[in-house]
Protein backbone atom coordinates (compact mmCIF):
# COMPACT_ATOMS: atom_id res chain seq x y z
CA UNK A 1 0.00 0.00 0.00
CA UNK A 2 1.18 3.04 -1.27
CA UNK A 3 1.70 6.21 1.03
CA UNK A 4 -1.84 8.48 1.64
CA UNK A 5 -2.58 11.60 -0.12
CA UNK A 6 -0.39 13.38 2.85
CA UNK A 7 2.81 12.44 0.55
CA UNK A 8 3.35 14.01 -3.28
CA UNK A 9 3.87 11.16 -5.49
CA UNK A 10 7.09 12.84 -6.47
CA UNK A 11 8.37 11.90 -2.80
CA UNK A 12 6.72 8.48 -3.00
CA UNK A 13 8.61 7.20 -6.28
CA UNK A 14 12.15 9.14 -5.06
CA UNK A 15 11.90 7.29 -2.18
CA UNK A 16 11.55 4.01 -4.02
CA UNK A 17 14.23 4.95 -6.02
CA UNK A 18 16.68 5.95 -3.43
CA UNK A 19 20.33 4.90 -3.64
CA UNK A 20 23.00 4.29 -0.79
CA UNK A 21 25.48 7.40 -1.96
CA UNK A 22 29.42 6.68 -3.02
CA UNK A 23 30.58 6.31 0.59
CA UNK A 24 28.38 3.51 1.37
CA UNK A 25 27.10 5.37 4.63
CA UNK A 26 22.93 6.10 4.76
CA UNK A 27 20.98 6.53 1.66
CA UNK A 28 20.54 9.59 -0.45
CA UNK A 29 16.97 10.46 -2.32
CA UNK A 30 17.14 12.99 -5.66
CA UNK A 31 14.09 14.70 -6.70
CA UNK A 32 13.73 17.37 -9.11
CA UNK A 33 12.64 20.78 -7.81
CA UNK A 34 10.29 21.66 -10.38
CA UNK A 35 8.18 18.74 -8.95
CA UNK A 36 7.92 19.29 -5.61
CA UNK A 37 7.97 22.78 -3.48
CA UNK A 38 10.11 22.93 -0.96
CA UNK A 39 7.01 22.87 1.77
CA UNK A 40 5.63 19.91 0.59
CA UNK A 41 9.07 18.55 0.84
CA UNK A 42 9.42 19.75 4.41
CA UNK A 43 6.08 18.77 5.48
CA UNK A 44 6.63 14.86 4.09
CA UNK A 45 10.29 14.53 5.46
CA UNK A 46 9.20 16.02 8.69
CA UNK A 47 6.19 13.55 8.68
CA UNK A 48 8.42 10.79 8.27
CA UNK A 49 11.37 11.62 10.63
CA UNK A 50 9.88 13.42 13.67
CA UNK A 51 14.04 14.37 14.86
CA UNK A 52 14.97 17.26 12.35
CA UNK A 53 18.51 15.43 12.72
CA UNK A 54 17.69 12.30 11.23
CA UNK A 55 17.97 13.96 7.70
CA UNK A 56 19.68 16.53 5.45
CA UNK A 57 18.73 18.57 2.12
CA UNK A 58 20.14 20.64 -0.37
CA UNK A 59 19.46 22.51 -3.36
CA UNK A 60 21.90 22.23 -6.06
CA UNK A 61 20.17 23.88 -9.56
CA UNK A 62 16.92 22.19 -10.04
CA UNK A 63 17.32 19.49 -7.57
CA UNK A 64 16.80 18.12 -4.00
CA UNK A 65 19.75 16.09 -2.35
CA UNK A 66 17.73 14.51 0.85
CA UNK A 67 20.60 12.69 2.63
CA UNK A 68 19.36 9.94 5.28
CA UNK A 69 22.85 9.29 7.19
CA UNK A 70 21.41 6.89 9.81
CA UNK A 71 18.88 4.72 8.01
CA UNK A 72 19.51 2.16 4.78
CA UNK A 73 17.46 1.54 2.02
CA UNK A 74 15.12 -1.33 3.53
CA UNK A 75 14.18 0.61 6.75
CA UNK A 76 12.99 3.82 4.24
CA UNK A 77 11.40 1.70 2.35
CA UNK A 78 8.30 0.99 4.94
CA UNK A 79 7.44 4.65 4.26
CA UNK A 80 6.43 3.66 1.06
CA UNK A 81 4.93 -0.05 1.43
CA UNK A 82 2.95 -1.71 4.33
Amino acid sequence: MLLGPKFPQPIVSAIQNAQTPSEGNGVEIVLHSNIVSGKELKRALDDMFPNPQEYYVQLRRDRYRITLPNHNKDDIQRYVTK
